[in-house]
């Protein structure tokens, strides 16, 4: 993802004068390019000059935020799309309003403030109004259920991502569909929950044409599962096979996923050859779970000094994550103890 360094620009270049007819006509052609071209749409928006109404000004910020985050840049200041929330929370544009809080919403997710995301995303929620399409409606409650995923809240998270599967489904959006179904059959992974799993992995294998990275993301799960009911190790390594067969670039394999199978068939030096080959994609100094799969991979190895290493590292980690949350709990209760406070005076 890109990072946006350049909004203030675009924020102090937006200005509110006198009507511009013309305007409304760029913005119109802006507003239709946005689906199927966001990057020229991106452009085209950001050389519309002129004098802006104030509806104009909220306007080409709402559709500046949207070509944004079509692009997949990132914003983290909300500078911009407050301008479009300021205007429309006071008018009966309703498609408009709804449009602003979500993007509101996606800036805050951005930059990691849930509480106000889920705020912006609540408020999206409560815009009642036909015009609002299931697609957008899809999106709303897909935001929802990864703010849910963010705060640990699998059983909310589960409940929106089921809203966001009727609504991608009503919509025709077959790619969301299989994206937020593939997001519930992790859940039912993690609970357990067998039949639910099943039911899942069927309505994604029923869909005809499904993405790579959705493709990619149901193998995986596949093979989980399949580590999980203890299937022969021959059909393991076919799963395992087929997984890393269809990757186009191996730095999106699941490394500690194959590292996991690899134990499971007992096949230590290459449990070990694929959590090194995780440790060259992804930034492992707190990765607690990489540490502890690592020394088991190698005491199953026999090299017990590297498989001690690895787990004092692994109880460093713990021991620090373990002393993080004691101090926000301690935060926590301090905080609640000093409002009863104030509220007994």
């Amino acid at each position: 993802m890109k990072k946006l360094y350049w909004i203030f620009f675009v924020f102090f270049s937006i200005v509110s004068c006198s009507h511009d007819g013309s305007i409304d006509d760029r913005l119109d052609t802006a507003e239709a390019m946005i689906p199927s071209s966001p990057d020229s749409a991106l452009t085209y928006l950001l050389e519309i000059d002129g004098n802006f109404t104030k509806e104009q000004n909220a306007r080409h910020a709402l559709l500046i935020s949207i070509a944004l985050d079509k692009n997949y840049i990132d914003q983290t200041s909300d500078s911009l799309i407050n301008i479009a929330v300021n205007y429309y929370q006071h008018k009966s544009r309703t498609l408009e309003k709804f449009k602003a809080y979500y993007y509101q919403a996606r800036v805050y997710q951005n930059s990691g403030k849930m509480d106000k995301a889920m705020e912006s995303i609540v408020k999206a929620e409560h815009v009642k109004a036909k015009q609002i399409d299931a697609a957008d409606i899809a999106r709303m409650y897909i935001v929802k259920s990864q703010i849910c995923s963010c705060r640990f809240a699998i059983n909310d998270e589960l409940k929106y991502l089921k809203s966001a599967a009727y609504y991608a489904d009503q919509a025709g959006n077959k790619n969301n569909l299989v994206y937020v179904t593939l997001r519930q059959a992790n859940i039912y992974l993690l609970k357990e929950n067998k039949h639910s799993l099943d039911s899942c992995f069927r309505i994604v294998r029923s869909v005809p044409e499904i993405s790579y990275y959705n493709n990619l993301s149901l193998l995986e799960l596949e093979l989980q599962s399949a580590l999980k009911d203890n299937v022969p190790t021959d059909s393991l390594r076919r799963e395992l096979t087929q997984y890393m067969n269809i990757s186009g670039d191996i730095s999106e394999l699941a490394w500690k996923t194959i590292a996991q199978v690899y134990l499971h068939m007992n096949e230590p030096d290459s449990a070990v050859w694929a959590l090194t080959r995780h440790r060259e994609f992804a930034d492992v100094r707190s990765d607690e779970p990489y540490f502890l799969l690592m020394a088991n991979a190698y005491a199953a190895a026999d090299d017990y000094r590297q498989a001690y290493k690895s787990l004092q590292r692994y109880s460093d980690l713990s021991d620090s994550l373990d002393l993080v949350s004691i101090r926000q709990e301690v935060s926590s209760v301090e905080e609640m103890y000093l409002n009863r406070m104030k509220l007994r005076r």
